[in-house]
């Protein structure tokens, strides 16, 4: 059994959560209700309100959950340009990027695409998506690289056409990674190192 269904396993609250996950990244928020949440965690509807006061509160718990584990997972950027200092561009780069605890990663990947099914016309998850899962990495890597060149480390080269590159191309996996399109982790590397392969060292 799953383990988020597993009543003596997970408390409620949270089980209540990672259903919604579920549910909204497969059938979309606006047609996921209350009682298929409630549904899919086999407690009676009104039992949510005691945890949730309603489905828009459920959806920023989500987002919550998200922000959370991202703040964990997110590599310091000060550290990063301290090590660019000293170390090879490429290594420099791959501090850049970063993974999810296992146990966690379907739900981070579900939660990138309910955002990006409702950036269109929901200001809070367009507000969302552009802090945590665009504007910090585009931000990170437009400082890095700027860093790289003016240490003379690597050949100057166009930033931001890179930068959106990487960061939607990031942003697109993580969607599809949550359908029959999954990309895959060899795939996702061997596309990087295709990206990453425009930035040239310059032996400093």
């Amino acid at each position: 059994m799953n383990p988020i269904f597993d009543k003596s396993a997970v408390p409620t609250r949270e089980r209540i959560l990672h259903a919604a996950i579920k549910l909204f990244s497969d059938n979309g928020y606006n047609s996921t209700s209350m009682r298929d949440i409630a549904a899919a965690v086999e407690i009676r509807v009104a039992s949510i309100y005691s945890h949730y006061s309603s489905k828009e509160e459920i959806l920023q718990a989500v987002y919550e959950f998200f922000t959370s584990n991202w703040e964990k997972a997110c590599p310091d950027l000060n550290e990063i340009l301290r090590f660019a200092e000293t170390a090879h561009p490429y290594e420099v780069l791959q501090k850049v990027e970063f993974h999810y605890e296992p146990h966690i990663q379907e739900d981070m990947d579900r939660i990138m695409m309910i955002a990006a099914r409702r950036i269109r016309y929901d200001p809070s998850s367009a507000e969302f998506a552009h802090k945590y899962v665009i504007g910090h990495l585009e931000h990170t890597l437009k400082t890095v690289l700027a860093r790289l060149i003016e240490l003379g480390k690597i050949e100057p080269l166009p930033i931001k056409p890179l930068t959106v590159l990487l960061c939607y191309f990031s942003f697109g996996t993580a969607v599809l990674n949550s359908t029959v399109l999954e990309i895959g982790l060899q795939a996702w590397q061997e596309c990087m190192a295709l990206v990453f392969s425009l930035i040239k060292p310059t032996g400093k």
